[in-house]
Parts: C-alpha cells; sequence; structure tokens
C-alpha cells in the first residue's frame, strides 16, 4: 500500500455519537449501550420534561467539547422514534410527538456548535399496526420508507441524513413498542433497497449512510469484509447521495486486526468506524488506550483517496454495567481520550499518540504531568495486548462460516471466562506457551507501576487500582491456560478470584467484571480436535467447498433442531443478551 500522504485536508465527515446523555438516568443494572434506551424514558409528559431538561444539558456540554477537539459531526437515534405516521398506534403517535418537539432543542444545540446531526436506523422498525398494514412485502416496505422519510426530512431540514444499520436488529432485553428485524437478507435485497430509498436522499439533498457491519445471519452476513457481497451490493448503483461506513477491522472493535479489505475496495465514499469506549476492555472502568493502535490504521486510510470521513463512538457499544459517561462527569477520563486522541490523529496526519495526548491535557486544562500521562496510557495499551489478549491467539486469522473468529475469545463484555474447554482450545491453538508467561510477568510489573504513576500522571488511583486487581485475576487463569495443570494452580485461580470480589463487593461503588470458573475436566483428543478445528474453522476468507454445501446451509438446519430441543446447553449470556448467538446460525 502507498504511504500516507504528509498533508491531506481533514476529513468531511468526523463524526461522533450523541447517546450519552440518555444514559444518566437509567436503572437497570446491564445496560444495551448499542441505542438510545427510548423504553427507559418516563412516559408522564411531566416526568419525562423534568429529564429531558438533563439532557439538554449535558447534550450541550458533550456537543460543545465535541466541536472544540474537532468532530464536525453528531448522530442520534433514531428515525422510527422521530418519525410520525397516521398508520402507528395513537398512544405511540403522542409519544413520537413528544420526543419531536423534545430532539428539535438537541437540533438546535448541535447546529449552534456548528456539528451536522445524523440519524441512525435500523432498516425497517415498526410497532405492530404498521407491521399489519404492509407486512414484509419488499415494495410495500420500501414505499413506506420512502413517505416515511419524505416527510421526516421536511419535517426537520437541520437532519443532514440517516445512517442505516443493516446487520443488527433490536436485542432481547429490548422492550419497545417500535422494534425492529434483521430485514435485509441478502446482498441482492440491499442492491434493491438502495435503488428504491436514495432518490428521496438526492432529492432532499441528503446523505445516505449505509454501514456495513453484521452479526454473521443470512448470506448477507458477510458483508463487512466480502469483496464479493460488497460489489453484488453495489451493482449498477451510482449516487452522490451514498457513503458506506465500516468498521476498521473484519470484525468487531478488537485489537490486531488488518485493515477491513472492503475498505480497501470500496467504490464510493467510505467513512471507517472507530470505537473509543472499548466495550471488550473495560468500557473505560480504567485506561485501555488506543493511541498506537489508531495511529497504525490511520497510516493506512490516508492513503485512500476515497475515504471520506471517520465516526468514533465514544458511547456507543456491548451489553454492561459499566456506565463512565464521555464528556459528561471526570470519570469518562479514559474514554474522553481514546475519543479525542482518535479524532487528532486523523485530523493531524503528520502527528504521534504523544502529540494527541498533549494535545487533549491542554484543551482539557488537565492538571497532571502529560509525560506521565503519556507513560500511563501507553503502559496501558501494552497491558491490553499483553494480557488482555492471547498475542499469538490473536494474531491467528480464523473464520467460521460468515464470521471472522474474534481476537479476544476467553474475555466478553463483563465476564472472564476460567474452564477447561479453553484450556484445551489455547493449547491446541498457542505453541508458544513461554511467551505467554513472559507476557503476563511483564504484565503485572505494568500493573504496579502504573498504580504509582497515577498521582504524577492526575489520574484517578482507583481506577489503576481496579485495573490492578483485574489483571490479577486474568495474570491467574493465564498461568493455570498455559502450564502443566495443577491443583495448585487451580487454588491459585480460586483465591485470586475471593481477593478480587473482596476488593470489589457486589453492591458497592463499582461494578467488577464477572469471574466464571469451570474445573471440570474436558476430554478429547488431541488428533480429534486437529480434525474438528480443521473441518469447522478455515485460515482464509476465501469459502471453501465444505462451508457453501455444510456449514452455511446444512450446519443452520441443523442448529435449528438443536436449538429447539436443547436451549439450555447454550449458555445463558450467549442465549439471552444482544440478539443470541443463534443469529450467527441463520
Amino acid at each position: 500500500m502507498p504511504s500516507a500522504p504528509t498533508t491531506k485536508k481533514p476529513l468531511e465527515w468526523r463524526i461522533i455519537d450523541g447517546i450519552g446523555p440518555f444514559f444518566r438516568s437509567v436503572k437497570i443494572k446491564r445496560i444495551n449501550w448499542s441505542k438510545i434506551p427510548f423504553s427507559e424514558l418516563p412516559n408522564d409528559p411531566e416526568e419525562f420534561d423534568i429529564v429531558f431538561t438533563r439532557i439538554v444539558a449535558d447534550f450541550e456540554t458533550l456537543c460543545q467539547q465535541a466541536a472544540l477537539h474537532g468532530f464536525s459531526a453528531v448522530t442520534l437515534d433514531d428515525l422510527a422514534h422521530l418519525a410520525d405516521h397516521a398508520w402507528l398506534e395513537p398512544d405511540l403517535r403522542d409519544t413520537i410527538n413528544r420526543y419531536r418537539q423534545a430532539f428539535s432543542q438537541l437540533f438546535d444545540i448541535a447546529e449552534r456548535h456548528g456539528l451536522r446531526v445524523l440519524i441512525t436506523s435500523d432498516v425497517f422498525t415498526a410497532s405492530e399496526a404498521i407491521r399489519q398494514r404492509i407486512g414484509t412485502d419488499r415494495k410495500k416496505v420500501h414505499a413506506f420508507l420512502v413517505e416515511l422519510l419524505d416527510r421526516f426530512f421536511d419535517d426537520f431540514p437541520k437532519v443532514d441524513g440517516i445512517i442505516f444499520r443493516i446487520g443488527e436488529s433490536d436485542g432481547h432485553d429490548v422492550s419497545d413498542a417500535l422494534r425492529s428485524e434483521l430485514y435485509l437478507r441478502s446482498a441482492k435485497m440491499g442492491n434493491h433497497f438502495l435503488r428504491d430509498i436514495l432518490p428521496i436522499f438526492e432529492r432532499w439533498n441528503k446523505k445516505l449512510i449505509f454501514r456495513t457491519w453484521t452479526v454473521g445471519a443470512y448470506p448477507v452476513g458477510d458483508l463487512m469484509w466480502h469483496t464479493t457481497t460488497l460489489r453484488k451490493l453495489l451493482k449498477n448503483i451510482s449516487s452522490d447521495a451514498l457513503i458506506l461506513s465500516m468498521k476498521h477491522g473484519d470484525s468487531d472493535f478488537f485489537r490486531y486486526l488488518d485493515l477491513n479489505p472492503n475498505i480497501i475496495e470500496s467504490p464510493v465514499p467510505t467513512i471507517v468506524e472507530f470505537q473509543a469506549k472499548r466495550e471488550y476492555e473495560g468500557a473505560g472502568e480504567f485506561p485501555a488506550f488506543v493511541g498506537n493502535e489508531h495511529a497504525r490504521i490511520r497510516d493506512q486510510l490516508l492513503a485512500l483517496p476515497h475515504v471520506c470521513g471517520i465516526s468514533v463512538w465514544c458511547q456507543t457499544g456491548g451489553w454492561l454495567p459499566f456506565r463512565r459517561l464521555t464528556f459528561l462527569e471526570p470519570e469518562g477520563i479514559w474514554n474522553e481520550i481514546n475519543t479525542t486522541i482518535t479524532v487528532h490523529l486523523l485530523n493531524h496526519p503528520q502527528s504521534t499518540p504523544r502529540d494527541a495526548v498533549y494535545a487533549w491535557a491542554k484543551n482539557s486544562k488537565h492538571h497532571g504531568d502529560p509525560k506521565k500521562l503519556y507513560e500511563l496510557l501507553e503502559n496501558s495499551e501494552v497491558i491490553m495486548n499483553q494480557l488482555w489478549y492471547i498475542s499469538e491467539y490473536a494474531e491467528k486469522n480464523l473464520y467460521f462460516r460468515r464470521v471472522r473468529i474474534p481476537p479476544l475469545m476467553w474475555i466478553y463484555w463483563d465476564s472472564i471466562f476460567v474452564s477447561f474447554p479453553v484450556k484445551r482450545i489455547f493449547k491446541h491453538l498457542v505453541n508458544d506457551k513461554q511467551r505467554v508467561i513472559n507476557e503476563t510477568v511483564a504484565s503485572e510489573k505494568l500493573l504496579h507501576a502504573m498504580v504509582d504513576l497515577a498521582e504524577p500522571a492526575g489520574a484517578p488511583k482507583s481506577d489503576l487500582q481496579f485495573l490492578q486487581n483485574t489483571g490479577s485475576v486474568l495474570a491467574a487463569a493465564r498461568r493455570f491456560y498455559f502450564s502443566p495443570f495443577s491443583d495448585e494452580l487451580v487454588e491459585e485461580v480460586k483465591a485470586a478470584k475471593r481477593e478480587y470480589k473482596a476488593h470489589w463487593p457486589k453492591g458497592g461503588a463499582r461494578n467488577r467484571f464477572k469471574v466464571k470458573v469451570s474445573f471440570k475436566h474436558f476430554d478429547i483428543g488431541h488428533r480429534k480436535l486437529t480434525v474438528l478445528f480443521a473441518l469447522v474453522f478455515r485460515k482464509s476468507r476465501r469459502y471453501r467447498i465444505l462451508d457453501r454445501v455444510i456449514l452455511l446451509n446444512l450446519l443452520s438446519f441443523a442448529y435449528r433442531i438443536f436449538h429447539k430441543r436443547r436451549q439450555k446447553l447454550v449458555p445463558k449470556f450467549a442465549r439471552k443478551r444482544a440478539m443470541g448467538v443463534d443469529v450467527v446460525f441463520k
């Protein structure tokens, strides 16, 4: 790939999500951070006004900070909750009209701070009354959306475009009169959707930003990384209104990922997505710096003339109890730093992560020593790479069906898994066990040093202690995974878990990670495991005949039978959170 240019105009679209203000009053323990929790907003008009007054004040703060640090646009959810239609249930129309009036204040605030407004939307979100009217007939659905968008753009001229999520829908936890579904199931359906919808965007001079992220469901499930699927989606489509939006890797927001090949191959203007609130790395409870990771990606992106922007998720992502709010409270410092350094790196092509941190410290009037702060942050990036991730495993490329297997396998949102099955899998996939142990020892030393750096760096010491205590659990687990089995290692894991729970008791001021431990033996021979992995997983994006004949078709049928008869064999977190693991087999 050619080297990045030394000078380039700032990217036109520098987008930040604006949903943080809506979460301050949410009472439920585990929060779905994927979109505004409309079902948690009060129904009573007076209570709603009280809550929204606080949201307006917080949104003012967020927009002020976003503009200060170089963002040009802000996103809010979502089209279905802001677009009125005569077919909607009367009580739902009343609620939507209340939202419309309230959100108009937010649009004015964004405009005042020089930020363009984008509204997100799943492709098809509807109430029961709407579904009864139009069902799933493609022409009726598209005609309904065109009518809805036409009225919406007329009512809200300050909205600059719609971001369509095509590969996700409301999770199992969403209880709302308006629910979305996985509507687009193939590239051909996506092509028809764009052909039918784009003219209304062209008419109103608005942008249709089409997100390619999918969870692997249905034939369109590989759209985010499969170039052929992308070409099918865009066949014979040409429109100045269309922009693609892609995550920077071919999986979710993880480290160790190469640049998404579809970003390189995209034939249309493209926005690249980054995550500052690291949903798999503590969600801002402690530093999980992305400076060098995002600088590496930046250097590749700036060589691509069709990359027209970035989207930085400062609050969005994950089903988590952790609730740090970016730009709205001192506790949001780590997400705030990741957010601002990402946009700084892309706005200033020659800048380094150190430059970006110093710029944040200056703009934020940070009271600590920026040199010590940067040292602490760099250490945290090493911790993530060498303690959170198993580096040799993370460096592998493995694919199952339409999904790139995540490079982080044993930590999922707020859960740490320590078990024999995972030990057996790691034994098969990781050859250099000593490398893992060496990185574990080095990371433990860094954790101790980071606690000592907290005061001179002007960082909250409690966050560093929480990281250190969590890291102690991870270190014990890694020794269990990569050392010959012994009862002493089992006791070390159990002791680390007990100490962790004692440091951070349930119901205390801070939510902690769940440490899920199982030492039930998992017996499968090396040869059988080798054959199983060779059959099920592939190392290339290219599908094998085995994938097309068995894994993409027959396995879906077999899983549906298994799921119906043996639901409880699938872990609860995999069944109940988000859309559930079963979507991968659709």
